[in-house]
């Protein structure tokens, strides 16, 4: 039979509470002083002994409340798999899934092969964190070997929408270094509203990478960190629109042969009413197919804090390499028309 010691320990750390030091000590009782016994300093630690179980006490009833609140609100520390809603929602095409909490949720590499809205709940902002899955079999990925597990979203078929979200791609450190990936369409689309993608830990990540015939839309959007805020692997038809939105990244847009080579292959790019900070705003030193692109009111800012042109273009690219650029740019507060043309390496 058990002593119910509860209401013992609480008049013990009410007793020693009310006695403290001002500098966090215990009286001591003199020899002499009103006849009583000096104070022993075993019954001064098993005094403290006592305090410190009432306060663990008291702080383990405390985390029971809040943990158990965290998980009602489905709130941070949980993978977006585990939640109940989320996993049927993968199941079903053209479902809307809307997130109820702020998080951070795990992102454990997701393949989605049909239609799919994932948005935020109404007041909430959601921070989703790569994270490691494990395997059908509940064997952990290992993504220093798996390129699949380096992903947290991968799009193979329909169209994934993702609206007022943040993605957080923050990659383990591993042995050995390899290239990362926070979004990928490799078949389908992908549709970006009120988005924020970022990565600041230098993992030479590819923020969305392009590698099968398909349309991106991102608008509203801010695209921070990484290799290239867009790396497309050019094949067929490829349309990526870019409106309201921020790229802060060494590559704005970088496109590259698809391996194997596929032809034809042509690249769309529409950009309108955006900024560009990067070392190179367009990449195409490995790309021979043809590029088109559509800037309107497009602030790039390359190269150096220094540097800094408004471009109003449109770009286009033959097969051999060439690219034939028609631009305005302001110059001493005047506008002035030139015509480039510009062979890149291949």
């Amino acid at each position: 039979m058990g002593i119910n010691i509860t209401d013992t320990m609480e008049r013990v750390a009410e007793r020693f509470a009310t006695t403290q030091n001002e500098d966090g000590d215990w009286p001591y009782r003199l020899p002499g002083e009103d006849g009583a016994e000096p104070s022993r300093g075993a019954m001064t630690f098993a005094g403290l002994f006592c305090l410190t179980v009432a306060r663990a006490t008291k702080l383990k009833e405390e985390l029971k409340k809040s943990s158990s609140k965290r998980t009602e609100n489905k709130d941070e520390g949980k993978t977006l798999r585990a939640d109940p809603s989320f996993s049927k929602g993968l199941e079903r095409a053209g479902d809307i899934i809307r997130v109820e909490g702020n998080g951070p949720y795990k992102i454990p590499h997701i393949n989605i092969d049909k239609d799919l809205t994932i948005e935020a709940g109404h007041g909430y902002e959601p921070v989703f964190e790569y994270g490691i899955g494990r395997y059908k079999r509940g064997l952990r990925a290992r993504p220093g070997r798996d390129e699949n597990a380096r992903v947290s979203l991968r799009v193979t078929k329909g169209t994934l929408t993702l609206e007022g979200l943040k993605f957080q791609m923050e990659p383990p450190e591993l042995n050995h270094v390899v290239p990362w990936t926070a979004l990928r369409v490799e078949g389908g689309n992908l549709r970006m509203l009120n988005v924020s993608l970022t990565e600041g830990g230098r993992k030479r990540t590819a923020m969305i990478q392009v590698l099968q015939p398909g349309d991106v839309t991102i608008q509203n959007s801010l695209i921070c960190g990484g290799r290239a805020a867009i790396e497309v692997s050019t094949t067929g038809q490829q349309n990526i629109e870019v409106k309201n939105s921020i790229f802060f990244t060494k590559d704005g847009i970088a496109a590259l042969n698809a391996r194997p080579a596929k032809s034809p292959a042509s690249l769309n790019l529409k950009l309108s009413n955006s900024t560009v900070q990067a070392s190179n705003g367009f990449q195409f030193g490995r790309c021979t197919s043809t590029v088109n692109i559509d800037s309107n009111a497009v602030c790039t800012r390359r190269n150096s804090w220094a540097s800094q042109s408004w471009l109003l273009a449109t770009v286009k690219r033959d097969a051999s390499g060439e690219v034939r650029q028609i631009f305005t740019a302001p110059t001493s507060g005047s506008v002035q028309s030139a015509k480039q043309s510009i062979r890149s390496a291949t």
